[in-house]
């Protein structure tokens, strides 16, 4: 399955929630934490050990969270974007994350 839709439970109060996936056959930990002062939520992405491989990323609409942090062999080797079903300019805003924006984990394979 070359593109997925990652199961998160949407957040009304942002707080900060986690939640653990396998992406590339390997577990891994996800950290999800709204930012008041740059109104957006984070991300920040752990290995099965807990070891943090991405802290804080800005989850922004159609742009590849990963391909930053291309460096970092641990991390899986596909990308994950967030994805608007409608208003795509704008970013997921407290109580949107896995209702009207969604992740999505697109294999390596499946990058341009």
């Amino acid at each position: 399955m070359p593109i997925r839709v990652l199961p998160i439970q949407s957040n009304a109060d942002a707080e900060p929630f986690d939640m653990r996936v396998v992406l590339d056959g390997r577990p891994f930990g996800l950290r999800f934490q709204w930012n008041e002062r740059a109104a957006c939520w984070h991300l920040s992405i752990a290995a099965d050990d807990g070891e943090v491989l991405l802290r804080g990323i800005a989850i922004r609409n159609n742009c590849p969270l990963l391909r930053a942090a291309r460096s970092e062999p641990r991390l899986p080797g596909g990308d994950i974007f967030a994805m608007a079903d409608t208003e795509p300019g704008r970013d997921a805003e407290r109580g949107e994350l896995g209702q009207r924006v969604v992740l999505t984990y697109i294999e390596a394979a499946e990058l341009p």
